[in-house]
């Protein structure tokens, strides 16, 4: 019965002109990062890889879609292997660029860091990684499959081959004293609320071509948190910065000139516009030192 309705809701799929089912004949770019038959001994595919392209990844995650349509995803390829020690599942998310790939991973990225792709996290009988415009997660059925992973990452890495440049925001020097796995680098709402959640507006005016990092920032207090919002040109940026500081984002918000402050919902924060950029910190301890970090922040970022 189950056959049966998943045929049926796949011919009216297409019948309607909607995306359909996922496809089992991957396009050769994907089908390509696979790695060869027998590579790997004791790993073997299980069945045939499938493709979810576009609008069909709903099909595939439901739930956890959106997140990877932030970051433009394009399409992804789902393949099973059998190992003697229980089955993994590979997955490989085509994204438009490096930068794009870079961002999915750094979602979620605490664990031990194995040196595979351009940057790799491995817990609980699961490895991520980024590598170029690819990222790729794989996951173990049971812990005693979880010793294949690291070897099955490292054939798929080296299949991949290329690499991409991270997001240019990395760059800024008040990165420096940062650890590389806390930042996030987001491109909308839902990755930036996973980890701060600032408003249920879209108060940052984050939409295509605008990207950020957040951390957390203890220099100024044990909850505070820096926000670093790139905009297509000033204008956008002066834009977004009106509509940020006339939000609830900041109680009781004061604006003196390229700057507006507040309070926030554990301590006080404040934002700054410079050029086509806006910096803000949260949840610092002490509204005093307010100018004092953003000046370090926007100073170091230019």
């Amino acid at each position: 019965m189950y056959l049966y309705r998943t045929a049926l809701i796949c011919l009216l799929g297409l019948w309607l002109g909607l995306a359909g089912c996922p496809s089992s004949s991957p396009p050769p770019g994907l089908e390509r990062l696979l790695p060869p038959a027998g590579i790997l001994k004791g790993v073997e595919a299980a069945g045939k890889p499938m493709v979810y392209v576009g609008p069909q990844l709903f099909d595939y995650m439901n739930g956890g879609a959106d997140l990877y349509y932030e970051y433009g995803f394009e399409q992804a390829l789902v393949q099973r292997y059998k190992t003697p020690q229980g089955g993994i599942t590979a997955e490989i998310y085509q994204m438009p660029s490096a930068a794009d790939a870079y961002g999915i991973f750094s979602t979620d990225r605490t664990g031990d860091h194995p040196a595979i792709g351009q940057a790799a996290a491995l817990k609980f009988g699961l490895l991520t990684f980024w590598q170029d415009r690819y990222f790729v997660r794989l996951f173990a059925d049971k812990s005693t499959a979880a010793s294949g992973l690291t070897s099955l990452g490292r054939a798929v890495a080296a299949t991949i081959g290329t690499t991409g440049p991270a997001p240019a925001m990395l760059a800024a020097k008040s990165l420096a004293a940062i650890p590389a796995d806390t930042i996030l680098y987001f491109k909308g709402p839902v990755a930036l609320n996973n980890v701060y959640f600032l408003s249920h507006d879209n108060v940052l005016s984050l939409q295509p071509g605008v990207s950020g990092i957040t951390f957390a920032y203890p220099a100024a207090g044990e909850e505070a948190r820096i926000i670093m919002v790139q905009y297509p040109d000033t204008q956008a940026a002066e834009t977004a910065f009106d509509r940020l500081c006339a939000a609830t984002a900041f109680k009781q918000a004061q604006v003196a000139g390229p700057v507006c402050s507040g309070q926030t919902r554990n301590g006080h924060g404040g934002a700054r516009l410079q050029a086509d950029r806006i910096a803000l910190i949260l949840d610092a301890a002490q509204a005093g030192a307010l100018a004092t970090h953003l000046n370090q922040i926007t100073g170091a970022a230019t």
